[in-house]
């Protein structure tokens, strides 16, 4: 598979996995683990606000909306891929893989609680940066 398709389905899987947290937490519906032992507790720390106050699976949504964008725009017209843009998605996604490992951090050591939906997101989030710089 193509690196920018691969990045398209990452992000679309992402994005999907935001949008659904997001429409979770607007109805103020609890959003089931099945892995992990509270979700919830996880989603309306005070750490799910690290950007600006902005709740992270909207910060989230953007993110992944770019990505995806991007790389559809990639596909669709190589011509768009100038080593600028390149470049500074590359470097946008190396700081939002270092804040997935912040947050998988303070899951796993401040929170002491485990959401699959997260680490589903910070994984997809580590995956792009790698196949972004390294292939």
């Amino acid at each position: 598979m193509p690196k920018e398709t691969l990045i398209l389905v990452l992000a679309g899987l992402a994005l999907l996995v935001s949008c659904y947290i997001s429409y979770k937490k607007n109805k103020k519906e609890k959003i089931v683990c099945y892995i992990g032992q509270d979700c919830n507790k996880v989603l309306n720390s005070k750490y799910n606000k690290m950007f600006l106050g902005i709740p992270n699976e909207i910060v989230g949504l953007f993110y992944f909306g770019l990505m995806f964008l991007i790389s559809l725009a990639f596909i669709i017209w190589p011509q768009f891929a100038g080593s600028q843009l390149i470049l500074a998605r590359q470097v946008i996604a190396g700081i939002s893989a270092l804040a997935s490992l912040g947050f998988t951090f303070i899951q796993l050591s401040v929170l002491k609680e485990f959401c699959e939906h997260c680490t589903v997101v910070n994984i997809i989030n580590i995956l792009i940066f790698v196949f972004l710089v390294f292939f």
